[in-house]
This record gives structure tokens, sequence and C-alpha cells, in this order.
């Protein structure tokens, strides 16, 4: 009887052991997450496995197929498809296996015809306003009119652009397109904008209301000056007036 229950508690506590010898796969990965995603590429990153875990590599899936191994925790995934959803995760392996997979993460590459975004005015003066905006594409077509009615005003080749030759004090709805090989993207969003008013030239009245403070203190100067130079002229004229009355 001694010998069964030896035998049976060798046959329990073996499989403990040697799980205690061989160790254990690591845990899955955290804060997976994708960034920078364009049209042909976009970023991996993931947090760190703890240092008990043993980690020497991570594994990277593309639509749960094995893409590459890593032993930082960051990838960039190039060569992708534009317009079109992928899904990705990873796992940490350490010498006793791989553990089990991340949370996934399900990505959608740019389009090709992606409009411009966060359109907005940098500077808006009464006849010309200066905008700017978001976007990857290599040229830009841009409409701006009244009254839901537009008219292509110009073409860039960056990401700004000054409207001009407008009337002061109206109200200007802008948008922007993205232009490429295929054709042109939706719009961006809608700027509208307030043009201010053209500065007004100073009027001779006004320019005579504000002299006039400087005018009146010198009215006594100029009141003196004629006194003496009055005085002056009928003293140098005395002897003429004196003259004419003798005779």
């Amino acid at each position: 009887m001694k010998k069964i229950i030896v035998i049976l508690l060798a046959i329990m506590i073996m499989p403990m052991a040697a799980w205690a010898i061989e160790g254990v796969a690591p845990t899955a990965p955290t804060g997976f997450i994708a960034t920078n995603i364009t049209q042909t590429s976009l970023d991996l990153s993931w947090q760190e496995n703890p240092i008990e875990d043993e980690v020497t590599n991570y594994n990277i899936y593309k639509d749960g197929v094995f893409l590459t191994s890593k032993t930082s925790t960051s990838y960039t995934v190039s060569n992708l498809e534009s317009d079109t959803q992928y899904q990705f995760y990873v796992t940490a392996e350490n010498p006793y296996g791989e553990g089990p997979a991340s949370t996934i993460v399900t990505v959608t590459t740019a389009s090709p015809f992606s409009p411009p975004t966060n359109l907005r005015a940098t500077n808006i003066g009464a006849t010309s306003i200066n905008i700017t905006w978001d976007g990857s594409a290599t040229s830009y077509q841009i409409y701006a009119g009244q009254n839901a009615s537009y008219q292509s005003v110009g073409v860039s080749d960056t990401t700004n652009y000054a409207i001009t030759d407008l009337q002061p004090e109206q109200i200007y709805d802008i948008y922007v397109t993205a232009l490429y090989d295929g054709g042109e993207s939706e719009p961006s969003n809608i700027l509208s904008v307030t043009l201010g008013a053209t500065p007004v030239p100073a009027s001779v009245e006004g320019i005579v209301g504000a002299s006039f403070p400087y005018i009146k203190m010198l009215v006594p100067f100029l009141i003196m000056s004629f006194a003496i130079g009055a005085t002056f002229l009928v003293i140098e004229n005395i002897p003429t007036i004196l003259g004419r009355r003798r005779y």
C-alpha cells in the first residue's frame, strides 16, 4: 500500500517539477497601437514586457500571418495597399515558448484621394486672406466664393496660400481639394471668413481738426508778430505822412 501511495505522489509531483524547471512563456504585450498611418505604411508600437518574462524577441503578425520578429518594441510596416484594412497583433517569446497575443489592432490605410484637413485662416485683411491646412498631397486646388457659389482661385504645391483681390467687409467661404494623378479629392472643411473694412484716408477736416490745438497755441504769437510788423511800418512811414500834411 505504501508503495502505491509513493508512486501516486511521484506521478503528481513530476509534472509540477518539470514545469518549475522548464519555466513559462511570457505574458501578452500591452499598449499595442498603430500610428503614422499613410497610404502604404504605418508604425506599430507596444510596451516592453516585465523583466521576469525574460523576453528574447517579439513576433508581429499581419492578418493572422507571421510578419517579422523584433527585439525592440516598435516596427514600421511598409509595402501596404492604400485604402485597405489590415489587422495586426504582437506576441512575446522567451526560451520557454511564445506567449499569448496582444489585443488586435485594426487599421485602414489612407486613401490616395484623402482630402485636406484642418483648413484655417492665418491672416485676414481688408482684401486678402492667408490660409493653411494639413495634407500629404503634392498639390492643391483652392476654391472661394459666396452664397454657395464657388470658383477656383489658384493652385498651391504647399499647404498654404494667399487669396487676394477680394472685396472688403464681405463674407467668403473657402475650401481646398488635393490633386492626385488619379483625380481630385473630396473638399476639405469649409472655412467662412469675414473681411475687414478698408482704412479711410484722413480728410482735410480731420487734419484741420487734429491741428487746431496747435493753431490755437500759435494765435498769440501771430497777433504779436502782426502788431510789431504794423508798428514798424507806421514808424517807417511817419516822415512821409508828415511831409504830405505840410502841403
